[in-house]
């Protein structure tokens, strides 16, 4: 499991590969898929960004479970969570989901949060706007 060494968060291209498999699951068992993205891009200084990630990093493992997965959505930028089994629908996904984003504001106010959380569909990589981020 390639592993971002500061963060312990999945890198980017393994993390997309997870997205795509919860993806097809999705497809399959028709529960909800739920990802969280928190976008750091506001916090311009890298070694700043670097220690919040670290934070982040560090609340998550503390907020979320060990199904839940955990990666670089942009590297060095946008950190993604997919919700993983949330088969009690899309109420309680959204709940955790905000959970989770209130914890991580605590580390920093400038992060910012985008919830995906759908019956039949979850953005693609490109569909986001993300990928704009990966020239900087």
């Amino acid at each position: 499991m390639p592993r971002d060494s500061r963060t312990g968060l999945y890198d980017e291209s393994y993390f997309h590969e997870l997205l795509a498999l919860e993806k097809k699951r999705h497809g399959r068992s028709k529960d909800p898929l739920s990802l969280t993205l928190a976008d750091l891009s506001a916090i311009s200084d890298p070694l700043e960004r670097q220690k919040i990630a670290i934070s982040i990093a560090e609340v998550l493992s503390n907020t979320t479970r060990d199904t839940d997965i955990k990666g670089w959505y942009v590297r060095d930028r946008v950190i993604g969570i997919i919700f993983t089994e949330m088969t009690d629908k899309a109420r309680t996904a959204r709940l955790v989901q905000q959970q989770v984003a209130d914890q991580c504001s605590r580390v920093s106010p400038l992060i910012v949060f985008e919830h995906t959380t759908e019956t039949d569909y979850a953005p693609t990589y490109q569909e986001t706007g993300y990928q704009a981020h990966k020239a900087n």
